[in-house]
Order: C-alpha cells, then sequence, then structure tokens
C-alpha cells in the first residue's frame, strides 16, 4: 500500500522517476506474492504514470490489463479502481484528440468508456463511500456530455457537484464545474 501511494503521489508531483521507480517495485512485490488484487492495483498505479507522462494509450494497455486480473480476482474495490480509472483515462484521450481528429473519430473512446463508466457508477453506489462516488458519477456525466447526452449528463453531473459540495471534495467540486460550463457551452 505505501509503494502504491509512492506511485500515485509521485506522479501528482511530476516525479515521474520516482512513481516509475515505485511502481515497479510494487509490480515487482505484486507479482513475487501472487496477489492478483495487488497485481491489478500496480498495473493501475503505473497506468496512471504512463498516462500523465502523455502516454495514454501504454496507460490504457495496464489498465486493461488490470481490469482482467481484478474480473479474474472477484473483489468489488478493485474492479471498480480499475473501471473508473480506465473510463478518466478514456476521456482524457478524448481531451487529446478532439482538437487534432474528426469530431467521430474523437469520440471512439468515449463510446468505449461509456460501459465501463456505467459499471462502476453501479458499483459506486453499492460501496456506500460518497468519495469514489462522487469520481464516477462525476466521470459517466462528462463522458455522456461529450456524446451529446446532455439531459443524462447533467442529472449525474448535477448529483456529483451536490455529493462534492455536501462532502467539502473540493478538487472534484471544481472538476465537476468545469464539466457543467462545458455543458451549458454545449
Amino acid at each position: 500500500d505505501a509503494l502504491r501511494m509512492m506511485t500515485l503521489a509521485a506522479c501528482e508531483t511530476a516525479s515521474y522517476a520516482a512513481a516509475l521507480a515505485a511502481g515497479q517495485e510494487l509490480h515487482t512485490l505484486a507479482m513475487t506474492l501472487g496477489d492478483k488484487g495487488r497485481h491489478s492495483q500496480a498495473l493501475n498505479a503505473l497506468a496512471c504514470v504512463f498516462e500523465r507522462m502523455g502516454d495514454p494509450w501504454q496507460g490504457e494497455r495496464l489498465m486493461n490489463e488490470a481490469l482482467v486480473l481484478a474480473r479474474e480476482f472477484g473483489r468489488r474495490y478493485e474492479i471498480f479502481v480499475a473501471l473508473n480509472n480506465l473510463t478518466a483515462l478514456l476521456i482524457g484521450r478524448f481531451h487529446l484528440l478532439r482538437d487534432a481528429v474528426s469530431a467521430d473519430e474523437a469520440r471512439v473512446p468515449l463510446s468505449l468508456a461509456l460501459p465501463l463508466a456505467e459499471e462502476a457508477f453501479e458499483l459506486g453506489g453499492e460501496m456506500g463511500d460518497p468519495f469514489p462516488l462522487v469520481f464516477v458519477t462525476g466521470n459517466l456525466g462528462e463522458v455522456l456530455l461529450h456524446l451529446g447526452r446532455f439531459d443524462e449528463a447533467e442529472r449525474h453531473l448535477r448529483e456529483a457537484l451536490a455529493l462534492a459540495h455536501r462532502h467539502g471534495y473540493q478538487a472534484q467540486d471544481w472538476r465537476i464545474k468545469c464539466s457543467i460550463g462545458e455543458l451549458q457551452l454545449a
């Protein structure tokens, strides 16, 4: 758990060499222990590093592997994390593509993200913890927004915003407000 947090913290501060070193150590340890749940989490953490370094395609490959392991392992938490992170990564890929290719081509990652976001949303509701629910609800709303399903998007984004505000999740509050701003512009 400490190595996973070190990987993610280093990633958040753009210390990619440290993030990769901790992530690789985490991956090796999980493999050595034969712990599929931690292996899934290690792949997710490494995927986040690659995505932040500007290689979402490598990140997507690792997150897909993480999802396969999580589904095989069967614990809801690992499945939820893999689904949510893969959804977020695909949203990020859409943002990278949307000014560089046709609108239809840019939406391809969103069509891949939608079923993942819907499944993560269901699992998030079952977990009973508002923090992950804010993420998945906001992600689902953002996917729907960029797919042009505005009424559904607004419902999910408003729900996510209310949860973020109620629980004091300020970073998510601002992220969701940006999505609502995009919705209003659309």
